[in-house]
């Protein structure tokens, strides 16, 4: 199978590399990096000749397989597996790990995509790239399919050529969160953790609800984590001892990778940077010429990584960054204590999800709720300031159904752990030092400034991932000086045990319906006739690509029945910023196999596109329009300077065909 090519590369590269590093885990950490700059640089040169084809994407991947093939022969490589020490006792922790790790992958394999973003951009723009065998910016009612940091879906793209299909969409994610428990296992070691310690950390990364959900999808979160674990091992390599020049390339490719795989990458590694940068600075500070050199190799790999997808972004939005019409979603629009005080006490309250029981008869939810209005009211701020609040959005602690929602679900047991770190590190000397007690500083500056400088979003739970992975060494390390052993390994069993709640009941892509009733059930804690989800397992994969918006199904299948009988394999498409396009384009393609899409009536800063080729020859034989993108359209209207009239609509779409002209 042409798709397992960059797996058995990214493998290949991590015996090469195993080999060659001092540790075994600080091998692979390079090895995804190396994959991970691979990965970007072929796409963007394949996409500068439009060359983004199965045959091309096949012969990259082949001959990177050989040339990492041919150097581990020269070099006489011995595969030295496992990656973690000497196990004895905790081999059953492993081995809960790996099955939890399996699990996590079963259900993003069996599920279809169909995360609410990934449906109304990441996989769009995925089709697109493929329809259009480049990367470049297209005309499209959705700016985010052009302006968000594409790597996570450059991984898709390679998959779905390879594949022929988007079976391998989710995949990704669960790969990276199995890594990233290896990196926080790293970073144990590196701060004295025993092995039960290490392992410990591994579980806190692997078992936190929101990281699980998200493993199992298609978004890019747990990813943007992976590469910010994968920066803080390598500077916790380079602080004992000064490492050659070199070694600081490897950190900032790491940081490129994060930047390049989604935009809150910049609060996440702005500490730990500046942290590097800080230590570069004092090493020399006896020659301060001497900083130049690292200082530059610290931050160039990071700006060549991106510097495609700066490029396209400047052509079509004058800014490297977000479309300045979207700025105002994303940017906190006052900065002040006040503004730092009530983001972090609404961050931290996302995490709140309360029993129904516990509030009927105490009604804590609301005492919290009261407690933080109050707060704001004595620094000034209202609780839902629109400066400082994502738009649409309103303070509320999240109900206890939303425990098993992708977008929304908290850690609470992870936070109340990380609280309780907090707490007893500063009581055992056993459990300090000063590597640690950066890092610390450096994990508090990440949330400071995630608060400080991002509005605070009802789903901002999934946005804090990061950090939450990032956290684990440090929660580990602690606990296991003050936990014996043996407890240590105990909770590490228990938060694995405790995770099958989410791996089989991710709202969107459950393994149990809502109406089976077994402890591992959602429906047996719920059991709420309002709440219907059926299992993966069952459930036909067209039809799960709409778990976000269920109710979309039928107007969506009666859309795509009413242009079957067109047999048009040219569509326009007229949607809005975020509409679930990729579910009804799945539909379309499946009556289609060839179906050519493009976004047509286009308004936005990317309007000048259409004018330009491939884009300006699109002349569509229909246009589906979801109702609610823009305002309704006459009965005849003139799209892209052609004429169309309305021959079909329900409550969710209009199809429209060409005019005949006299």
């Amino acid at each position: 199978m042409l798709a397992l090519l960059p797996l058995l590369t990214l493998l290949a590269l991590i015996a090469l590399l195993a080999h060659t590093t001092a540790s075994r885990r600080g091998g692979l950490l390079r090895a995804l990096i190396v994959w991970g700059v691979l990965l970007a640089a072929c796409t963007e040169i394949l996409s500068l000749f439009r060359a983004l084809t199965p045959a091309a994407v096949t012969i990259v991947w082949a001959l990177a397989l050989l040339v990492v093939l041919a150097l581990l022969r020269q070099a006489g490589v011995r595969l030295r597996w496992p990656v973690f020490p000497r196990l004895g006792g905790t081999l059953a922790v492993l081995l809960a790990l790996l099955l939890l790790v399996g699990l996590i992958g079963m259900v993003a394999l069996v599920a279809a995509p169909n995360t609410w973003d990934s449906m109304a951009y990441h996989l769009p723009r995925v089709f697109f790239w493929e329809q259009f065998h480049s990367v470049a910016p297209y005309p499209t009612h959705t700016n985010r399919q052009l302006y968000q940091p594409p790597l996570a879906e450059f991984v898709m793209l390679h998959l779905q050529l390879l594949s022929g299909s988007d079976a391998l969409a989710n995949v990704g994610q669960p790969a990276a969160l199995a890594f990233s428990a290896v990196g926080v296992s790293y970073l144990a070691a590196q701060f004295g953790a025993a092995a039960h310690g290490q392992l410990l950390a591994a579980a806190l990364a692997l078992t936190l609800p929101i990281g699980i959900m998200q493993a199992t999808g298609s978004k890019n979160d747990v990813l943007v984590g992976l590469w910010v674990v994968c920066l803080a091992a390598l500077l916790m390599e380079a602080v004992p001892r000064p490492p050659a020049p070199a070694h600081w390339c490897w950190l900032s490719a790491a940081a490129g990778l994060a930047l390049f795989t989604k935009g809150t990458a910049y609060v996440y590694l702005a500490p730990l940077l500046l942290w590097a940068a800080l230590l570069i600075v004092w090493r020399s500070r006896a020659a301060v010429g001497r900083a130049v050199v690292p200082l530059l190799l610290l931050s160039l790999p990071a700006l060549m990584v991106n510097a495609g997808h700066f490029g396209r972004n400047l052509s079509v939005y004058g800014t490297p960054l977000t479309a300045p019409s979207h700025a105002v979603y994303y940017a906190n629009e006052l900065f002040s204590p006040a503004v730092l005080i009530s983001n972090t006490l609404r961050n931290v309250a996302l995490h709140l999800s309360l029993p129904d029981q516990l509030n009927a008869r105490l009604d804590v939810s609301g005492g919290i709720t009261r407690a933080i209005v109050a707060v704001h009211q004595v620094i000034g701020l209202d609780v839902n300031d629109p400066r400082t609040t994502f738009p649409w959005n309103e303070f509320e602690l999240p109900p206890i159904w939303q425990m098993f929602n992708e977008d929304r679900a908290g850690n609470p047991l992870h936070l109340l752990l990380l609280a309780l770190a907090l707490l007893l590190y500063p009581l055992r000397r056993r459990a300090q030092s000063r590597p640690l007690t950066l890092y610390l500083l450096a994990l508090l500056a990440q949330f400071a400034l995630f608060s400080l400088l991002l509005k605070w979003q009802v789903w901002g739970t999934r946005l804090q991932l990061p950090f939450f992975i990032a956290a684990a060494p440090f929660v580990a390390v602690v606990l296991a000086a003050w936990l014996p052993r043996r407890l240590a390994l105990l909770l590490a069993l228990a938060l694995a045990a405790l995770a099958l709640l989410w791996v089989f009941n991710t709202s969107t892509r459950p393994v149990f319906a809502s109406t089976d009733r077994h402890p591992l059930a959602l429906g047996f804690y719920i059991g709420s006739d309002t709440i219907q989800y059926e299992s993966i397992f069952t459930q036909p994969r067209l039809a799960q690509y709409f778990n976000a918006r269920s109710e979309l199904l039928p107007p969506s299948q009666a859309a795509a029945a009413a242009l079957r009988p067109l047999a048009c394999a040219r569509v326009g498409l007229i949607s809005d910023e975020s509409g679930l396009l990729y579910p009804l384009m799945m539909l379309l393609k499946a009556d289609t196999p060839g179906i050519v899409m493009q976004h047509v009536g286009v308004t936005n800063e990317t309007a000048f596109l259409a004018q330009q080729p491939p884009y300006r020859a699109f002349a569509p034989c229909a246009i589906v329009f979801m109702n609610g993108a823009q305002p309704r359209l006459p009965d005849t209207a003139i799209i892209d300077g052609r004429p169309y009239r309305r021959v079909w609509q329900n409550e969710a779409y209009e199809l429209l065909t060409p005019v005949s002209q006299p």
